[in-house]
């Protein structure tokens, strides 16, 4: 159905049900994590109408970054044992930090899938857990974003401790961040491996970049284009809902809008600040014949 929607080269009939649909304002949301779903799923099966009890999860993890590549290790680890091991390849270049912060939220996502009410988290970067303790600064932009989003996901939990332990005491997390794969041991262990593909935060210039087209301001097109590009929406609700329904007639083709029609091909969004130029090369420049306006409505087109 997404692609039914948002594909660009769809055929006829599948644009005309496109259009038909885009009244009942669907959304769409990837599900997430299916392999570690596993777990909890077996737990509720078999949990039975016991009264549920405050779990407390222990969670190791590491980044690593090199020439060669990018990689994290998450470990959880339960009170009766239980262990999960998660080793994480990146699709895009990270620094050390970096790779700490993106192997800490995918540790946190993973805990909370889990129904962990408690968590324990164990780190060999002194960097990152004194940002989260408050110790030291987070300056750079970039590892502000992280910090506030590992805050979010830690707020979450019942409670959470976060500790710094030394690198010999995290080694077989140590060892799995370096490793594109790893047989995992034991019954009670089960290791997934997971590809990466973009970072957990964006990073401002990259956001600029994407909004901007020609260096010129977006105007009526930036909530769309926010919306498309980064599930980013309005803060009232009557305007985020009137935006997921427009988004269904639009497309983004290499960071540039377009509107799709049934018999039309995709028609180039631009700017309230360059339509009076466009209009006026139609009608009297390079392409200009001196039309009606009605006649001059369908030529821009």
């Amino acid at each position: 159905m997404k692609q039914i929607l948002q594909k660009t080269d769809v055929a006829g009939r599948m644009v005309q049900w496109a259009i038909e649909l885009s009244e009942f304002d669907l959304r769409y949301e990837t599900w997430i994590a299916i392999k570690a779903q596993y777990l909890p799923d077996f737990v509720a099966e078999y949990a039975g109408d016991q009264e549920e009890k405050p779990t407390t999860w222990e969670l190791y993890v590491d980044g690593s970054s090199n020439k060669t590549g990018s990689g994290a290790c998450i470990i959880l680890v339960d009170e009766r044992g239980t262990q999960i091991e998660v080793s994480l390849k990146f699709e895009f270049s990270a620094s050390n930090n970096q790779a700490e912060y993106e192997a800490l939220i995918a540790g946190l996502k993973l805990a909370e899938e889990v129904g962990a009410t408690k968590v324990m988290i164990y780190s060999d970067s002194q960097v990152v857990t004194s940002q989260i303790s408050g110790e030291y600064q987070a300056k750079d932009p970039n590892m502000r974003r992280y910090l506030e989003k590992t805050l979010e996901h830690l707020g979450r939990f019942a409670e959470t401790e976060v500790k710094h332990i030394t690198r010999d005491l995290n080694s077989r997390a140590d060892a799995l961040s370096k490793l594109s794969s790893t047989k995992p041991g034991g019954n009670n262990r089960s290791l997934i491996q997971e590809t990466l593909q973009e970072p957990s935060v964006v990073k401002t210039e990259d956001k600029q970049e994407v909004l901007e087209v020609v260096g010129l301001n977006l105007g009526w097109m930036s909530p769309l284009v926010e919306y498309m590009k980064f599930d980013i929406l309005p803060k009232e609700e009557k305007e985020a809902k009137k935006i997921r329904r427009e988004a269904q007639h639009y497309t983004l083709v290499r960071n540039i809008l377009y509107r799709r029609g049934i018999s039309t091909p995709l028609l180039k969004c631009v700017p309230t600040s360059r339509t009076a130029e466009v209009l006026e090369e139609v009608h009297s420049g390079i392409c200009g014949n001196h039309l009606g306006a009605r006649s001059l409505a369908r030529k821009v087109i």
